[in-house]
């Protein structure tokens, strides 16, 4: 990940998936460089955010639980190889 930016997402979730990235923001300002992702998702329940530097193997590196809104924000560090997120449903 090069600078800073951000991805919104503008629609809903798509059919079978229940959680929507709304923004994604590299923030640099800092001595280590954070990627910022707020979801919306079920309300009260369980997220992990992985990370990649290939998109084939992926590493849990923060979990957070959603607020009675469905609101969440993960504050992740980014190092400086590239790097990929998803997040998902937290496992049971």
């Amino acid at each position: 990940i090069a600078g800073a930016g951000s991805l919104n997402s503008t629609t809903g979730p798509s059919p079978g998936v229940d959680v929507v990235v709304d923004s994604f923001t590299l923030d640099t300002s800092g001595p280590t460089r954070m990627a910022v992702i707020e979801i919306t998702g079920t309300p009260n329940s369980d997220y992990v955010c992985k990370a990649s530097t290939d998109l084939t193997n992926f590493v849990t590196v923060a979990t957070e639980t959603t607020d009675g809104s469905g609101n969440a924000t993960f504050s992740v560090e980014a190092d400086e190889t590239a790097e990929f997120f998803i997040v998902e449903d937290a496992p049971n």
